[in-house]
């Protein structure tokens, strides 16, 4: 029995280890290391004349599982981006307040946004 869509399951199997990485917190070292387990595994299975394809797709399909999961680990994380002003210092910044101001004793915060998605706390 042939595929008519070969890269079917592969697509699945990459896109399935991009969407695990995203939400579970994989290392690079237990990624790299499953990777290479699966496809030693892959590669003995697909020598062996005996074996069955399932076995041999599926096997690829693993390897091919955490070899996805790699983009995800090696993005930089991003970095939250701050702003400072010296105090007694004019800044104008045009925006919109979103949440009810937090009033202490001797100073105000509130949340601004400057655009969908910008916000940005001011104390």
């Amino acid at each position: 029995m042939r595929a008519r869509e070969p890269l079917v399951v592969a697509f699945f199997a990459v896109a399935g280890g991009v969407v695990a990485a995203s939400f579970i917190g994989i290392g690079l070292a237990e990624a790299t290391a499953a990777f290479l387990g699966c496809a030693v595994c892959s590669l003995i299975i697909c020598c062996l004349p005996s074996s069955s394809p399932w076995l041999r797709h599926s096997v690829i399909a693993a390897s091919l599982f955490f070899l996805g999961t790699t983009p995800v680990i090696l993005r930089p994380a991003s970095t939250k981006l701050s702003l400072s002003v010296p105090d007694n210092t004019l800044a104008l910044f045009e925006g919109c307040v979103v949440e009810p101001a937090l009033i202490a004793a001797d100073r105000e915060r509130f949340t601004v946004e400057f655009a969908p998605g910008a916000r940005a706390q001011v104390s």
